[in-house]
């Protein structure tokens, strides 16, 4: 799969990270298999490395999907 080069800010403040890394990431609780199919609707949408993705990302701020 394709993704979009982010440039170097992003890379260094969104490591890639395992699904249970992420989901350790949240501060509730969450059904793990809709938390995955969202980061992986988010990442199809923004053309994003799924790895990337973090529960606390602001969409238009930090992903630039305004």
């Amino acid at each position: 799969m394709f993704w979009k080069k982010t440039g170097n800010r992003f890379d260094e403040t969104h490591p890639r990270l395992t699904d249970e890394e992420y989901l350790a990431l949240f501060d509730w609780d969450v059904d793990p298999e809709i938390a995955l199919k969202v980061r992986q609707i988010f990442a199809d949408f923004g053309n994003f490395d799924p790895a990337q993705l973090r529960p606390d990302d602001r969409l238009a701020e930090d992903l630039k999907l305004d």
